[in-house]
């Protein structure tokens, strides 16, 4: 009986070890900006030129207390994890990207999911900010904000 749980120890083992090594080369994660995993079903995006001046990555340079990963969406007030996955694939992968896309384009790809109801008018705005390390700044933006849309 106690070497049945010890092969099946082994087996789950390998199993995990498989799949994180599998995963962490085609993470998003390590590849350049401006560049994201190919999918199946790849549509080009529309995106509008924004400057985004020193970027996270040059922040600690500028001694900007700052430890954004450029891949999480999630900082920005309205996205969450499904609008994250989403947005992953629809080939938006860093705060880069998204501070690129216009408003417009966010919506089309949101309705496509059913995500309507979602307004991305600050997203922008809010993850141009992020990847810049100007964490302060987005910390007071987002104060005037409710799910993402600016409260009058």
């Amino acid at each position: 009986m106690g070497w049945i749980i010890l092969i099946l120890f082994i087996i789950v083992v390998l199993i995990v070890w498989i799949a994180l090594t599998r995963n962490s080369k085609d993470s998003p994660v390590d590849m350049p900006v401006g560049e994201h995993a190919p999918t199946a079903h790849e549509t080009p995006l529309r995106t509008q030129e924004v400057d985004l001046g020193e970027t996270a990555a040059e922040a600690p340079a500028a001694g900007l207390p700052t430890a954004v990963k450029l891949d999480d969406l999630t900082i920005v007030e309205g996205i969450g994890p499904k609008v994250s996955s989403v947005l992953n694939n629809a080939g938006i992968m860093t705060l880069v990207q998204l501070a690129e896309a216009a408003p417009e384009q966010l919506k089309e790809i949101l309705e496509k999911e059913g995500l309507q109801f979602m307004d991305p008018g600050t997203w922008g705005e809010q993850a141009r900010l992020a990847a810049e390390g100007k964490m302060a700044e987005l910390e007071a933006l987002q104060q005037e904000l409710k799910g993402g849309r600016r409260i009058d």
